[in-house]
């Protein structure tokens, strides 16, 4: 499980769901968990020459764009029906960081879940900007995030072009992305389900699709 965990972390954004799904199950596995995991390991093998490529951009570019892509699996936990967040964070073209993580509130509907998912990518995403305006303090290159969901319902709630009382319920926390939507460095865009990269740590995908994302992440 750990070795599952560690290429997970480092190289491998496509297996992160389900190495979430299965550590959560670590304390008290069952018959179904052993069938799993041996299924995921044959799937590694299959794929051991795969991970994580960067390219070196061909043309000198003239500023940083950190593009943090969100989506969410609602309710997608049998035994608890929380949803899970994916995350996806790009420096220009070059995919940097990546979770997949089961979402504390229980979300309502998929608008919350993905509502959720925003904030917290978001979060993520403010954190990498904090960290590359300290090591682009010196220099002129500018930065600008872009915050990416595939929910037209959450994006409006961002944006701030939705009435609130539908999820005025929320914490504060899961509604951050309103406020980072506000500031003058940040920009809200859509994105079709089928190129969201995030797709990638919120469930289980068929062949074809899974095939799609992890070469727009740039797995291969």
């Amino acid at each position: 499980m750990g070795g599952l965990i560690f290429v997970a972390s480092n190289t491998r954004f496509d297996v992160s769901h389900a190495a979430g799904v299965l550590g959560r199950n670590v304390q008290r596995p069952a018959y179904r968990h052993l069938v799993a995991m041996k299924r995921v390991w044959r799937y590694m093998k299959g794929t051991r020459s795969m991970g994580l490529e960067w390219t070196v951009p061909k043309r000198q570019v003239a500023g940083l764009v950190l593009r943090c892509m969100a989506d969410a699996d609602w309710a997608g936990d049998p035994s608890t029906r929380r949803s899970t967040t994916g995350q996806a964070h790009f420096l220009n073209d070059l995919l940097v960081h990546w979770s997949s993580k089961l979402q504390l509130p229980l979300a309502l509907s998929s608008t919350e879940a993905e509502t959720v998912g925003l904030s917290a990518t978001g979060r993520t995403g403010r954190g990498f900007e904090n960290l590359l305006l300290e090591v682009l303090h010196a220099t002129s290159i500018p930065m600008t995030v872009n915050l990416v969901g595939d929910n037209n319902a959450s994006l409006f709630i961002t944006e701030g072009d939705a009435d609130l009382r539908k999820v005025r319920h929320l914490e504060l926390a899961d509604l951050y992305c309103r406020t980072l939507a506000g500031r003058a460095e940040w920009s809200v865009s859509a994105v079709p389900s089928s190129l969201n990269v995030a797709d990638l740590g919120t469930k289980i995908l068929e062949a074809s699709a899974l095939r799609r994302l992890m070469e727009l992440a740039g797995i291969g």
